[in-house]
């Protein structure tokens, strides 16, 4: 359901659509946790520098970005 969820906020978003780790990874941050265990979630060797890198990258920004205005619409 919130694959599902995720995926029809691509073109919302603006984005192509993320590889299935980057998607776990925004999953994990979605659920509360913080960004290094997010990525060792999702399976990132490296989690700490890796979430780093995740956080910057512009289509995960444009999708957090995205769902966080949907959510504050919401509201």
């Amino acid at each position: 359901m919130v694959n599902a969820y995720l995926h029809s906020s691509y073109a919302y978003a603006g984005i192509d659509p993320l590889t299935n780790q980057q998607e776990q990874f925004v999953l994990g941050l979605l659920r509360g946790l913080r960004p290094a265990s997010a990525a060792r979630s999702a399976g990132y060797s490296q989690p700490a520098e890796k979430s780093y890198s995740l956080l910057t990258n512009n289509k995960i920004k444009a999708i957090l970005t995205h769902l966080k205005n949907e959510e504050r619409s919401e509201e």
